[in-house]
């Protein structure tokens, strides 16, 4: 007790100096503002954004990233930091986004990205009726030196779990989509059923913002379909091969026939043939469960088409024997660390990967790159030229305490500004929402880079209209 309340002291006189420095993971641990967002991967920089571009001073932005180990019950070691589990800590400036009450006093927040969306929506709501072990947040503990010591850049990395409950979640797409079979992970019962009204704050999931997906292809076939498509610029991938390389009915016989430019004359390919292994996101993901609503048109069709079921092993085959291999990743930084070791073309490494993953995210320096899809670029998407685009929203337990629960809103009001989705993504992947954009059109500055000309109107199962 009396260490909490010297902590506590600490933190009052740190967050009061007009010189705070880079905060400890002591006076982060015990800041006066605190919030736990579980969920959405794809948009982990959007809250790393939100924080570090509101800190009185940006060099004392503080990061602790999850370190390179089997996280929250996985079976599979994360292959980046800070693929499961991230926590920002800094000063809030004066005239932050998040208002007034924050001016210069220490924010901590906590983002878990393991698991994906659909942890951002039943921790969420069932706060004390879901198992522990998926509510799980990283913990100040098992932190290296540099988590205390670090320099611009850098960050500490940290193995402590700790059992959390969630203030707040993000989601790919609104909660609805996580009740379905298809998209429900195995960690929570059919029987829980989310009451928005009731188990939400202000009565509703909000959406704020717009995430582009994308299909990504290693270095090895990304070459091998320029080729085939006799282009040196992006090559595409037809939204039906796609579909029916992860179909649960995929015949070994036509090998990537669905991907050839001629099919009747793959077998002169070096696609023909060749296994196909694919790194993709686990059930329960917002990027796997926009890949079901795109391509297998699941759920908002008459029939759920769940994908071929795959292993937690990144254990890829070279083979050509028409074979496939799946690899269920638990967050979008191991399908990233995948595919990048998949295959460079080489004799010993001639393997071709396909996944799905979030356009925002950076591929710099890896052995991947995203492709179109049915010729259309995902950077159009904007514009109404792109389809694998859906509503994002946010979500806060109506059971949080009230610090958080303030916090939360202010956080969820601020990120859908098309200003702050700007900074944290420059112009790639998130999208504003057209009704945080102005009326006037077409859109300069800032607006015209980020700000969306189609909606679904708040539901994934409507199709993409444009309305500006």
């Amino acid at each position: 007790m009396k260490l909490h309340v010297i902590a506590l002291a600490a933190v009052a006189a740190f967050a009061g100096s007009a010189q705070a420095a880079k905060p400890t993971a002591l006076q982060a641990a015990a800041a006066p503002f605190q919030l736990n967002i579980h969920g959405s991967s794809a948009l982990q920089k959007l809250v790393e954004g939100m924080i570090s571009q509101n800190c009185d001073v940006p060099a004392d932005f503080a990061i602790w990233r999850s370190a390179k180990q089997t996280w929250f019950g996985s079976t599979t070691a994360d292959t980046a930091d800070g693929a499961s589990a991230n926590i920002y800590s800094c000063v809030m400036k004066v005239g932050n986004d998040f208002g007034a009450t924050y001016d210069n006093q220490l924010v901590t927040v906590y983002k878990r990205e393991a698991g994906g969306s659909s942890q951002g929506v039943y921790p969420v709501a069932k706060r004390a009726a879901v198992a522990a072990n998926n509510q799980k947040s990283m913990l100040f503990s098992g932190c290296d030196a540099t988590a205390d010591t670090q320099a611009g850049g850098t960050y500490g990395l940290c193995t402590g779990e700790s059992t959390a409950l969630p203030d707040m979640g993000i989601s790919d797409q609104e909660p609805a989509v996580y009740s379905t079979a298809i998209n429900r992970a195995s960690a929570f019962p059919a029987t829980l059923i989310v009451n928005e009204a009731t188990e939400f704050e202000g009565g509703a999931a909000v959406p704020f913002a717009q995430a582009v997906m994308g299909l990504v292809v290693n270095d090895k076939l990304y070459a091998d379909l320029q080729a085939d498509q006799g282009t040196s610029g992006v090559p595409s991938v037809s939204s039906v091969g796609f579909a029916n390389l992860w179909g649960g009915s995929y015949n070994p016989a036509f090998g990537w026939s669905p991907l050839c430019k001629d099919p009747y004359n793959c077998t002169a390919l070096t696609l023909a043939n060749t296994n196909i292994n694919l790194a993709v996101r686990a059930i329960g993901s917002g990027t796997r469960a926009a890949a079901g609503l795109f391509f297998n048109n699941t759920p908002s069709g008459k029939v759920s088409k769940q994908w071929a079921t795959g292993s937690t092993s990144n254990t890829f085959s070279g083979a050509v024997t028409g074979g496939r291999s799946i690899f269920n990743a638990s967050s979008g930084g191991n399908v990233v660390g995948a595919l990048d070791t998949c295959g460079d073309g080489t004799a010993a490494s001639p393997r071709y990967c396909i996944g799905i993953l979030g356009r925002e995210t950076d591929l710099t320096g890896k052995k991947v790159k995203f492709v179109n899809v049915d010729n259309s670029a995902p950077d159009t998407a904007k514009i109404g030229g792109y389809g694998i685009v859906y509503e994002a929203t946010y979500q806060i337990s109506s059971a949080a305490p009230a610090a958080a629960k303030a916090l939360g809103a202010a956080f969820g009001t601020a990120a859908a500004k098309p200003v702050n989705i700007n900074q944290a993504f420059n112009g790639l992947g998130v999208l504003a929402l057209p009704g945080a954009c102005g009326a006037t059109f077409p859109y300069a500055g800032v607006e015209a880079i980020v700000c969306s000309r189609v909606t679904r109107n708040g539901s994934s199962n409507n199709t993409l209209s444009i309305v500006k």
